[in-house]
Parts: C-alpha cells; structure tokens; sequence
C-alpha cells in the first residue's frame, strides 16, 4: 500500500522527478566514472586521485541538496493540504523521504550502468588497460565506493529535508515556494575584509612561486591552495552579500526595468548558490590545472617520469580536466532550468503586465548567459593572474622544455575549450528554457 502511494505521487509529479531522476543520475555517473579513473589510477600508475572523487560528492550533495529543496518547495502545498486532511506529520515525512529514496536507487543503477560502460567502452581502449588485477575487481571496487559516497550523500540531504519538514507548520508550507533566503547585509564587510585578506596572501605565494628558491619554493607551492580557495569562497560570500545590500537598500535606481527582478532572483536561495558558486569555481580552476598538467606531461619533450607512467598520468589529467568541466557546465545548466521553473509564477505576472515574449526570451537568454559565466569569472581572474608569473617561471627552467611560453599557450587552448563548451550548453539551455517560457506563457 505504502509503495503503491509513493509510486502513485511520483507520476503525479513527474515531469519535476524526471529532471530529478536526470540529474542526478548524469551525477552518479560522473561520480561512477571519476572513481574508475582513481581506481585504475591508482593500481596502473601507482598515484592517487582520491581528492577527485571527495571534491565530485560535495558538490553532488550540494547538488542533491538544492535539487531536493526545490522539490520540497514545489510540493509544499499539497504537503500542507495533505497534513490538514489528517495525516500524521510522521508519516508525511515517511511517504515523501520513501518517494526520493525509490528515485534515488533508480537513478544510482542507472548512472553506474552509464559510468562504467563509459570508462569499459571509451576510456580503456584509449588506453589499453592492462593490469594484474581482474577488470571484474576493478569495476566491483568502483561502484562499491561509488555507493557508498552517493549514499552518503542521499543520506545527509535527506536528514536535512527531514528536519525542514518537522519544523515547519502548515501556514509556512503553503508560502514556502515563495520564501527568499537571503544573506544577511551585515556579513558584507566580513566577507570583504576576508577576501582582501586571503587575495592578498595568494598574490604573496604567487611571487614565492615565481622568484623563491629550495624550501621557500616548496612552502609556497604547497601552500598556495588555501589561499586561493579562501578567496574564491570569500569572493562569492561577499558578492551575494552585496547583492542582498542592494535589494534592501531602497535606492530608486534599482527599482528601473527588471533591475528588481534580477536583484529578487539573485538573492533567492543566495547562501546555497553562493556555496555552490564557489564550488563550481574551484572545479573551473581544478580543470585548468589538470589540463595544463597533462598537456605537459604528453609532450614527448617533457620527461619528468618514466615513460609509460608519464603517458597515463598525462591521459588521466585530461579526463579529469573534461569530468570536471562536464560537472560545471552540467550543474549550471540544471540551476538555469530550475531557476526558471521556479520563475513560471513571476514570468506570467510579467507577460499578464503587457511584456511581451520576444522580451521574456531575451531576459532568459541574459540570464543564461549570467548564470553559466559567474562562477567562473574569479577563477578565470585568478588563473589570468597566475599564468605569467608561472609561465615566467616556467621559461626560467628551460632545460625540462623544448619551447619557452609553455604556459600560455596552454591557456589559450583551455580558453579555446572552455569557450566552445559554454556556447554548446548556452544554446541547449536556451532551446530548453525557451520551450519551457512558452509552456508556462500558454498555461
């Protein structure tokens, strides 16, 4: 019986689980792919990529997280209804967590079908796979770690959906699809003193790199993530912040155009999204080192390892450079097209106030256009900083290079690659999001 009404309000909802039930499962196997490569990794070559799939499960339960919560605020109501027709609380909350537990292991057994036929059909014969170790035991120690970090993931995401619907009361429920949840304005000058701060440390650490010698070099080399990531983080934090700022500012000059409504949307949600922001921003900056990496290591002028070694390092760089920007434009896309889900309420009051859909189309394509480029504009910043200091550091070495400006060279090519990948998502999303404007205009 239990089942049958899981299953029951999960067709009633579909088209919200289909995308669900998408996303989630192209997360699940990039995970899936990313803990092949670790495992191969690190039996062929001998090297650990560990970090990569740790870094792929926060941003899925970031994901998972946001997706779930805007699940939960689109079946509010009926939530509510469903508690005033008599049901026990406790029991609501069963039914519901029951209903993302069933999507949850229907889209792990169809993302790890999907991530290990990627890695047994693309990325083995690319390389030949060869090793001691049976390809059974391989794939087994793959999906067993990939369980268990989705898992994990499901399970912190639904403990914290639990609580949402234990605390809050039924007059909360029927408003909660239209609740703001803004940073507070009064964080602004923390997050601006810890980003000036933290930029600060990364510019030291960043010359350390280009002009230090011996132990000094390998201080600064090992220690200039923190900083880089501390000002990603305060970046973000103190830009939704200012965001916030402005929105309660009462200024006239905001009030113009759709000036309000891009600020309402922006701080919508602006803890989360400035989290994942963050995140995603970090995964741009992992890819870019990934492939400057790898590109050099599959120079036949470069010899840093021995030879078959360099070889596969330099191919696992490479992958891990495209899962990670696979992941950062994939989870942009979804946000984009769950923003404008969430929007269909304030996109039809608009077009009811005389806007008419060549505008609405317009909006959306800007907003895409804002949504897929923000978090990369301090990584990007960071990166345009730091490539001539190591480029010049790099050209100071030139006995391990065949060819001098290594460095930027190889970042005109990622720009080349990031580039056309953003303008392949923009235009899906764009087709996607403008069937959806047009679905919610006719309604």
């Amino acid at each position: 019986m239990a089942l049958k009404l899981i299953w029951r309000n999960i067709q009633r909802s579909g088209g919200d689980y289909l995308l669900l039930a998408l996303t989630v499962t192209l997360l699940v196997a990039i995970l899936c792919l990313a803990n092949c490569i670790a495992v191969f990794g690190s039996i062929q070559a001998g090297f650990q990529t560990a970090s990569l799939p740790v870094l792929i499960v926060i941003i899925l339960f970031l994901l998972i997280n946001t997706i779930h919560t805007f699940m939960l605020h689109q079946r509010a109501q009926a939530l509510a209804v469903t508690l005033l027709l008599g049901m026990e609380r406790r029991k609501l909350r069963r039914f519901y967590l029951g209903e993302l537990c069933v999507i949850g292991i229907g889209c792990f057994l169809l993302g790890t079908l999907l991530g290990a036929s990627l890695f047994s059909v693309v990325i083995s014969p690319l390389l030949q796979i060869r090793t001691n170790t049976s390809w059974l035991s391989l794939m087994r120690k793959s999906i067993l770690q990939t369980g268990g970090y989705f898992f994990l993931a499901e399970l912190l995401s639904g403990m914290r959906i639990d609580r949402q619907l234990a605390s809050l009361q039924i007059s909360q429920l029927l408003v909660q699809k239209r609740r703001n949840h803004p940073i507070h304005r009064k964080n602004l000058r923390f997050w601006q003193r810890c980003f000036t701060i933290s930029f600060a440390l990364f510019l030291i650490f960043l010359i350390g790199i280009a002009a230090a010698q011996g132990v000094l070099l390998t201080l600064c080399v090992g220690g200039i993530a923190l900083p880089m990531l501390a000002c990603i983080i305060a970046f973000y934090q103190s830009l939704y912040a200012y965001f916030s700022h402005l929105r309660s500012a009462e200024k006239s000059g905001w009030i113009k155009g759709n000036r309000l409504l891009w600020l309402a949307e922006l701080t919508t949600g602006a803890k989360t999204s400035a989290n994942l922001n963050a995140l995603l921003c970090v995964c741009l900056v992992f890819a870019a080192s990934a492939f400057g990496f790898g590109m050099l290591l599959l120079d036949s002028g470069v010899n840093l390892f021995e030879g078959s070694m360099q070889t596969y390092m330099g191919f696992m760089q490479i992958s891990l450079c495209l899962i990670f920007l696979i992941l950062y434009f994939s989870a942009l896309s979804l946000l984009q097209i769950l923003d404008l889900k969430r929007q269909a309420r304030s996109l039809k009051i608009l077009h009811a106030l005389g806007k008419d859909r060549a505008s609405l189309n317009r909006w959306v394509c800007i907003q895409t256009l804002f949504h897929l480029g923000l978090p990369a504009g301090m990584g990007l910043a960071l990166l345009t900083i730091a490539a001539p200091l190591i480029n010049f550091r790099l050209n100071a070495e030139a006995s391990a290079f065949r060819q001098n400006n290594q460095v930027l060279r190889l970042c005109g090519s990622f720009g080349f690659c990031f580039c056309a990948l953003y303008l392949v998502y923009f235009l899906a999303v764009t087709v996607i999001s403008r069937q959806n404007l047009k679905s919610v205009i006719e309604s």
